[in-house]
């Protein structure tokens, strides 16, 4: 929708959503905000900030300060390693907005991005030298990897195209990171700790539950101590391929690193961000007319499906005891950066996207050999290997009739 709703009214609200955004959409205190549903869907707040009209606390159920323009995520993101550094903000133990367990992270009781500095420094130096450019194949060794998906998937006739490609993606990463084959079953199998794993780490509950009455807790809820072994066996297969120049006294923690990356970052977005682009494709309201992406338009259009659909929502971090929320996606629908059809999706100049996208955080890119970033550092890879799926889809992407 438009960030200004007097513009362009709101789309009607599914029932399901309806149903469980309606305690805040009915409450009363006002740090709970009525508009909250449609602020997660789109910041759409730009105009009341403008007006002076709004309390800037854009995250109620989750506290904090948010900030939503792109002047101030942009500054504020280039200051974090700086400031991280020399322990003027903590970041928390949270994924985007996602507030974590300690229960599900044995090693230091949080996920990476929550480490000390020195173990963040440990661990971010190692993933910048495996996922480096140099290590990984190139966008053409990638269509070819994203052709022989496709050509095996013609083979099924029918499937789910965001499962298939997650299942996928992980084999790839085993494969061009980690450098074992692995095989759909094994992925299949990786993938379900993924979802345990991501579910204990948000609400343990059930999972200590499971612990605790092994005999009624549902078979589907694994026990905590399963996810916690699951972690420990693939840590240490993942330990066993790490360079031998990985200091084995840091090797665990890389390789909790390379294991959390596999299963909430990369693990998750890559797949998230290649099916928004493919859907992308096939949606009339988004796209009036089919559209072959070719070489030259490629960059652009994977840019703007992160643009508008990015896999990561916000970065937060904590300072003087509070929680600060940057909001990417307000961010990335400025108007004041973006345009008047900052809602709408349109291709606009390469050097646009690269000076002021900030869905991959690159405005947290620290100095050179400081390994203080916390911008993401398998950005090149997501675009290389979403381009590629864009490309090999869009090579045979109907021209006329959609249903074709």
């Amino acid at each position: 929708g438009h960030a200004d709703s007097t513009k362009q009214p709101p789309p009607a609200v599914p029932f399901k959503t309806g149903v469980v955004t309606l305690p805040f959409r009915l409450a009363k205190n006002p740090d709970f905000h009525q508009e909250f549903a449609k602020y997660v869907l789109c910041p759409h707040w730009l105009d009341k900030q403008a007006q002076g009209t709004a309390t800037g606390k854009g995250c109620p159920f989750m506290g904090g300060t948010a900030f939503l323009r792109h002047a101030d995520v942009s500054k504020k993101l280039a200051e974090v390693p700086c400031q991280h550094a020399n322990g003027e903000i903590e970041r928390g133990n949270e994924l985007g907005y996602l507030l974590l367990q300690p229960e599900a992270f044995p090693m230091t009781g949080c996920l990476g991005l929550g480490n000390s500095v020195e173990d963040h420094r440990i661990q971010r130096r190692w993933l910048e030298a495996l996922l480096a450019p140099s290590r990984l194949p190139s966008r053409a060794q990638w269509i070819e990897e994203v052709k022989a998906f496709l050509a095996q998937r013609r083979v099924d006739r029918r499937f789910k195209f965001r499962k298939a490609v997650t299942t996928w993606w992980l084999q790839m990463l085993w494969k061009h990171i980690v450098g074992e084959n692995i095989t759909m079953e094994e992925a299949i199998d990786f993938g379900k700790l993924q979802k345990q794993w991501l579910q204990g780490a948000l609400k343990s509950g059930p999972n200590t539950f499971a612990d605790a009455h092994p005999s009624i807790a549902p078979k589907q809820v694994w026990p905590m101590s399963r996810i916690l072994e699951a972690q420990e066996t693939y840590r240490e297969k993942i330990k066993e391929k790490l360079p031998a120049d990985v200091p084995a006294g840091d090797r665990d923690m890389v390789a909790q690193a390379m294991l959390e990356m596999f299963v909430f970052a990369g693990g998750l977005s890559v797949p998230l961000t290649i099916h928004c682009a493919v859907s992308v494709l096939f949606r009339q309201d988004l796209l009036a007319s089919p559209v072959k992406v070719d070489e030259g338009y490629v960059e652009a259009f994977v840019y703007e499906v992160t643009r508008l659909f990015p896999a990561v929502q916000g970065f937060c971090y904590w300072k003087d005891g509070q929680r600060q929320v940057l909001s990417l996606n307000a961010a990335l629908r400025d108007p004041a950066v973006w345009g008047e059809d900052a809602n709408r999706f349109t291709r606009k100049p390469l050097d646009l996207y690269r000076r002021n996208h900030v869905g991959f955080a690159s405005q947290a890119t620290s100095a050179p050999g400081t390994f203080d970033s916390k911008a993401c550092p398998g950005a090149q890879l997501t675009m290389d290997v979403v381009q590629a799926f864009v490309l090999a889809v869009s090579a045979w992407h109907p021209t006329s009739d959609p249903r074709s």
